[in-house]
């Protein structure tokens, strides 16, 4: 019959115990210093947030997360404002505008006069969400200018 132990390096007797209810008692083995003992997994830490009445909380990360749309790619108008190539954000709740600054080599001129298709990345540059350029053919923009 095969068997799980688990040896603990103090005597039998010497007043270890197990942590939580166990379904088996330690017990010895005549002739040996260890001692058999049995404990359950601790479970899993609850990472979910919670108020002081016990209700789950969403984080500021989480709502700005889903209004920024961070990682997200659109189909662009872009203007040039001061020297750089800057979209109003697609959702009307985004509290910042986006600055293509990346892969601007894509571009055949600049600013482009079609929309282009733009990544927004994770980073801020000059109070504007960064973006990025995927591709120069996309259909109708999908920002409208606030400007």
């Amino acid at each position: 019959m095969g068997s799980v132990r688990s040896v603990s390096h103090e005597p039998p007797n010497s007043g270890v115990e197990t942590v939580g209810p166990s379904p088996v008692k330690p017990t010895t083995n005549p002739g040996r210093d260890c001692v058999l003992t049995v404990r359950p997994l601790p479970s899993p830490p609850d990472t979910t947030r919670r108020t002081s009445t016990g209700s789950s909380m969403t984080s500021i990360r989480d709502l700005l997360g889903d209004t920024l749309a961070v990682g997200d790619r659109f189909c662009l108008h872009v203007d040039d404002r001061d020297g750089q190539l800057v979209a109003s954000h697609p959702h009307a709740a985004s509290p910042m505008d986006i600055a293509v600054v990346e892969r601007l080599d894509r571009l055949d001129e600049q600013p482009p006069t079609a929309p282009i298709k733009v990544e927004i990345r994770d980073r801020i540059v000059d109070d504007r969400l960064a973006g990025r350029v995927i591709g120069v053919d996309c259909g109708e923009p999908d920002n409208v200018s606030r400007s």
